[in-house]
């Protein structure tokens, strides 16, 4: 079965997973037997199952309230792409700061002033920046978990 084949593979893998939750385990089963791509979409929906929470819980609201309007699924769907694309935005910006080697931050000219103001050496800076990028990445998943 290809991907063209299975129309639940066309949703956002979160929506994927929140229908396939409401499976019991021989179904489940029976559906992961059916293609590799159902499987790698499974697998992919129960690593998603840890993230965009916020994403989850909007759905769970949707099911328990009887929301019938696909205009609240689009709605769900655009705030996973908005924080998806947040993340990404996020990673970018991380790449114009992210210098391979002392010498081609002292081509930045004012920025590698910067740098010797601020750090001990370059080791220092590049540390540093990756517990700063830790910690951006994680302020911007935390946005999506209740």
């Amino acid at each position: 079965m290809s991907t063209n084949d299975c129309q639940l593979l066309c949703l956002p893998i979160e929506i994927f997973g929140y229908i396939c939750s409401f499976l019991p385990a021989a179904s489940l089963c029976q559906l992961e037997e059916t293609s590799r791509a159902v499987q790698e979409s499974l697998e992919e929906a129960k690593a998603e199952q840890r993230k965009y929470s916020f994403v989850r819980a909007m759905l769970e609201h949707v099911r328990v309230n009887g929301f019938d309007d696909t205009s609240v699924f689009k709605i769900i769907v655009g705030t996973k792409k908005i924080i998806d694309e947040l993340a990404s935005l996020v990673q970018k910006d991380f790449s114009r700061w992210k210098f391979s080697s002392e010498k081609s931050l002292k081509r930045n000219g004012l920025l590698y002033h910067i740098f010797r103001l601020m750090f001990e050496n370059f080791e220092d800076y590049a540390e540093k920046m990756k517990i700063y990028q830790k910690l951006r990445l994680a302020q911007v998943e935390a946005w999506s978990v209740e």
